[in-house]
């Protein structure tokens, strides 16, 4: 039995976790592409569209868009900042730890705001900011057919609706792996750049 140690259920049997959420903010789910399957998230159990239960293996991180439990972001670690600035007196070591302490902290609550953007999609990471961003590609033999991977072949750019589509996950991770709400800015300043 995992129980969440936010909405206090178990995480297999309950398929949300509210803690947090801004309802406005969950990502349509509607218009995906024929190609996508939906299921619930395979770690905590979630439903496409839900916020991840917090520890959560797929959970991505709102600060820098890695894999959540595993990013760092939020920690700090006193001895770890002492070690690396070994070399600096006392106040400037201090303010080395004031720094670290403060990332930490933003980091953290970075995450907990981000947390409705970061919401289980109900497929792989990267693939509804591919859609958004019209990303796709497709494994196709030498002569530009659609074939299947790993047959003798290279990936190609395409279009959403060409046979043999799926999200460009290559691309999004070259764009450092961009969540949602950051996707949502970027949108935002090239269409107050192009006014």
């Amino acid at each position: 039995m995992a129980v969440c140690g936010v909405c206090k259920n178990e995480m297999t049997e309950v398929h949300e976790c509210q803690h947090g959420i801004d309802p406005a903010a969950i990502p349509d789910l509607s218009e995906l592409p024929d190609w996508v399957e939906l299921r619930n998230c395979g770690d905590c159990g979630v439903a496409p569209g839900a916020c991840h239960h917090p520890g959560c293996d797929m959970e991505r991180c709102g600060a820098c868009g890695g894999q959540a439990i595993a990013c760092g972001c939020g920690e700090w670690d006193r001895d770890e900042v002492a070690e690396r600035y070994d070399y600096l007196g006392p106040e400037e070591l201090a303010e080395k730890m004031a720094e670290a302490e403060a990332k930490a902290k933003v980091n953290e609550e970075t995450y907990w705001r981000e947390r409705s953007n970061n919401r289980w999609e109900g497929f792989s990471a990267g693939t509804l900011e591919c859609i958004k961003l019209g990303w796709f590609c497709r494994w196709v033999d030498d002569d530009g057919n659609p074939t299947e991977w790993p047959d003798r072949g290279h990936w190609e750019r395409c279009n959403a609706d060409d046979p043999g589509a799926g999200a460009n996950l290559n691309r999004w991770a070259a764009a450092g792996c961009p969540t949602g709400a950051e996707l949502e800015r970027r949108i935002e300043m090239e269409r107050v750049k192009r006014t």
